[in-house]
């Protein structure tokens, strides 16, 4: 999509595009105001906009902050005049992929192709690695088990939604008293979970159970094992799940008993 309100200008970069050979079907308007109505009902239609800064009515910068608010994954380019460097700027704090300065003695024209070419590959490998990214979060917070980072330095750094359910603390409180869950570890247990710490710099990998009390005081079982280790400026970094087993726990205890009552009854 070009936004050009110069037909020499447009005739130009019709011209620059051919010559490239790169197979573009571009769709033209003189107002970033028609621009904008067409992109309410065919935004799947294109794979990058771009806008001539002068525009009559709303200019090039003002009509993609607005289009980048409705449809934020469509990559923009800027055109810019000489002596705008300023105002690319802007254009890239504003969401921008690029900008391309209409200087004919740097062969702006020969430089667009490839610059166009270069922004649709960028926003495919970024809306790729939101999607990636997006699929795992809700992977991590449809999880029947915490998802968690700990730093032994700084507490948690991270922990899923998850902790709600199964501690009775919300992550926002406990990201805010990153180490209430080494404090929450019952007493007798506090040595399992520090022995596990003290091996994270050999980046030895642990499973281990032990009691944590929950915000409403109910004393539960939890199977924490370790993912990832890794390292961020000097600070080891933990990344792990933990799993909710005070149900195991308890039929673990029952089938210990009934073996009891078992064993007394075969010898009575």
């Amino acid at each position: 999509l070009l936004v050009e309100d110069q037909e020499h200008d447009v005739v130009s970069f019709k011209r620059s595009l051919k010559t490239h050979g790169t197979d573009f079907h571009l769709e033209h308007f003189c107002k970033a105001e028609e621009a904008l109505d067409l992109l309410e009902t065919s935004i799947e239609s294109f794979d990058v906009a771009v806008f001539d800064y002068s525009l009559p009515g709303l200019n090039g910068l003002e009509a993609g902050k607005t289009l980048l608010k409705r449809v934020p994954k469509l990559p923009l380019v800027l055109l810019t005049g000489e002596g705008s460097e300023e105002l690319a700027v802007d254009a890239l704090k504003a969401g921008f992929y690029d900008y391309v300065v209409k200087d004919p003695r740097a062969g702006y024209l020969t430089i667009l192709p490839f610059k166009l070419d270069e922004v649709i590959r960028r926003s495919k490998q970024d809306n790729e690695l939101r999607e990636s990214q997006e699929r795992y979060a809700s992977l991590v917070e449809n999880s029947p088990a915490i998802h968690y980072s700990f730093s032994p330095a700084k507490g948690l750094c991270f922990v899923s939604a998850r902790t709600q359910d199964i501690l009775g603390y919300s992550s926002e409180h406990l990201i805010g008293n990153p180490f209430l869950w080494s404090e929450i570890i019952h007493q007798d247990d506090k040595h399992i979970f520090d022995e596990a710490l003290s091996r994270l710099e050999n980046k030895e990998r642990f499973a281990i159970e032990y009691r944590v009390k929950r915000a409403d005081g109910e004393w539960i079982w939890i199977r924490n094992i370790s993912i990832k280790t890794s390292s961020d400026n000097g600070d080891l970094i933990l990344e792990g799940v933990a799993i909710d087993i005070t149900q195991e726990k308890k039929l673990l205890e029952l089938q210990e008993d009934l073996q009891l009552i078992t064993q007394h009854d075969l010898r009575s």
